[in-house]
């Protein structure tokens, strides 16, 4: 995460999504000192609740 929000914060860029196949997290980042980072979206595609509902989500 402090390697993609450092990416970001050069580049001038507000959102990120980290993803390791599985889980993906999407990040907002707001800029300022400190920068802030908010997590507004996580998804498990392999938990339970079926694809339509993560879709949904």
């Amino acid at each position: 995460m402090r390697q993609v929000q450092m990416y970001a914060v050069n580049e001038g860029v507000e959102w990120t999504v980290l993803t390791n196949g599985q889980v993906w997290q999407v990040y907002h980042l707001t800029g300022g000192l400190p920068v802030v980072v908010d997590l507004t979206l996580k998804v498990d595609l392999l938990d339970e609740g079926g694809m339509s509902g993560k879709a949904d989500a």
